[in-house]
């Protein structure tokens, strides 16, 4: 809590926390994944750090979806699990959606009795990405895509 009042990089505190894990809980067979996403809306960017954590889903109009993988990896085992490129940044706009999941998601299943995976998620949350925002969820927590008729390109 201290190195976010301080607006410590994202990077760091990864560092710490991995750190911290190591020394307390390393021999309690406890290890847990983290994604943490920080906003500049004034450079319109956000910065992102990730640790065993399924992808982030970055949306952007007009573009693909971006995966933001986790560079390091679980927490609490490792005392050198922080990945090189802990903290990078990646450019927004105006309208652009962050989505940050559990792996329940990815480890349910569809219509047809497949597990759903991180690409068929990132399909219903590119197909979802023009309702408005508590649609868009409610989709995604069904699992269900949005019929081709229902889409709407109006919605920031």
């Amino acid at each position: 809590m201290k190195q976010i009042e301080r607006g410590a990089d994202l990077g760091s505190m990864l560092r710490h926390l991995i750190h911290f894990a190591a020394q307390n809980l390393a021999s309690s067979n406890f290890f847990f994944t983290l994604a943490a996403v920080r906003l500049f809306q004034s450079r319109g960017c956000l910065q992102f750090v990730g640790a065993g954590h399924p992808p982030t889903i970055v949306i952007r109009r007009g573009r693909s979806p971006l995966l933001l993988e986790s560079t390091s990896t679980v927490l609490g085992l490792f005392e050198n699990a922080v990945g090189t490129e802990s903290g990078a940044e990646t450019d927004l706009q105006t309208g652009a959606r962050v989505i940050i999941y559990t792996d329940g998601l990815t480890e349910s299943f569809n219509s047809q009795r497949e597990m759903l995976g991180i690409n068929g998620l990132q399909d219903i949350v590119a197909e979802t990405s023009t309702l408005p925002l508590a649609e868009m969820k409610d989709q995604i927590l069904n699992l269900q895509p949005v019929a081709r008729s229902e889409k709407r390109d109006d919605v920031c």
